[in-house]
């Protein structure tokens, strides 16, 4: 993109390497919206374009393997940009630390934050990989009800949580619907105000699940995250863009996200799973990071609202 038609002065941003991320486009002959924050064109700068005298758009497309490709482009156009940036916090899985450990830091500054659960293994025995617990139902209800948190849907079932390597993906379209709409139904009949919002398990999806998604939920987020912000409005609400934070995540990485966030206006989601004095799983992340990503985030003036609240209401 640039302001003196792509001689000096110009951004530069790859979409997505899809040998890495093929899942992000879900099909062969399928449209794709397609949003590139600022924040991800401001990484690659030549020379010094000037926003507001762009003049160009070259769009390049490199295939994979020699193979034959045809791309067509059905337009091009800039979105509204929003008046300020916002983040959402979620967590997935209903683990019982984001009770216990991340709440009570969230409650500090009367943070909301979006909980992505499984149906069946709440008010149960069930540990996860690394031994940590999961809430009950009364939890659930205090964060909703006490602590104005969002409970949306992420599988109905832990076997298909855990146990498909691709998520709802390994599910023919009949399969899939079933799961979406008996979590959904469980989350409306026990009164959670989140029931048309998903995270879909893994983060994996294709054609069928984007389509058996639009039928039952609002938004659908991925684990999709190279470009760590999505852009409001998103280009495609199946599939929310996201920071995905692990164990090797560190705070100085989430912090740029943040600044990006602010500085350009863009979305950013952040998805935590478990929160625990040290991190020794993958996907778990300290008590004493997550304090200071949140205390940074206070001091950064930065919105804070739930998924649902965003896409249904807007920044």
């Amino acid at each position: 993109m640039s302001s003196d038609n792509v001689v000096a002065n110009y951004w530069a941003a790859e979409f997505g390497n899809l040998q890495t991320y093929p899942n992000w486009i879900s099909a062969e002959n399928e449209w794709c919206a397609v949003t590139i924050p600022w924040g991800v064109m401001a990484l690659n700068v030549v020379g010094a374009p000037n926003r507001a005298a762009i003049n160009s758009i070259w769009l390049k497309l490199v295939d994979q393997n020699n193979k034959v490709v045809t791309v067509l482009f059905g337009g091009v156009e800039a979105i509204p940009e929003p008046a300020n940036g916002v983040v959402s916090i979620t967590f997935d899985d209903g683990l019982i630390t984001q009770w216990t450990n991340a709440r009570p830091k969230l409650d500090q500054y009367r943070f909301k934050a979006t909980a992505y659960i499984i149906r069946d293994v709440i008010d149960s025995n069930y540990l996860n990989g690394d031994g940590t617990g999961v809430m009950t139902l009364q939890n659930l209800r205090d964060l909703q009800d006490k602590h104005e948190w969002e409970i949306a849907a992420h599988a109905d079932t832990v076997a298909h949580h855990n146990d498909l390597p691709n998520g709802f993906v390994d599910l023919g379209v009949d399969s899939c619907a079933w799961e979406m709409s008996n979590i959904k139904k469980w989350l409306i009949s026990n009164g959670f105000n989140a029931a048309d919002h998903l995270a879909y398990p893994r983060g994996l999806h294709d054609l069928t699940t984007t389509t058996v998604a639009k039928n039952f939920f609002k938004s659908a987020r991925t684990t999709w995250h190279p470009t760590r912000s999505e852009t409001y409005p998103p280009a495609d609400a199946q599939k929310l863009r996201i920071f995905y934070v692990l164990k090797t995540t560190t705070v100085a990485s989430i912090q740029t996200a943040i600044d990006r966030a602010v500085t350009n206006k863009e979305w950013l989601i952040l998805v935590f799973h478990d929160i625990t004095a040290v991190a020794n799983g993958t996907t778990q992340f300290t008590i004493t990071n997550f304090g200071t990503v949140i205390d940074y985030i206070a001091t950064q003036g930065l919105a804070v609202r739930p998924v649902g609240d965003v896409v249904e209401n807007g920044i």
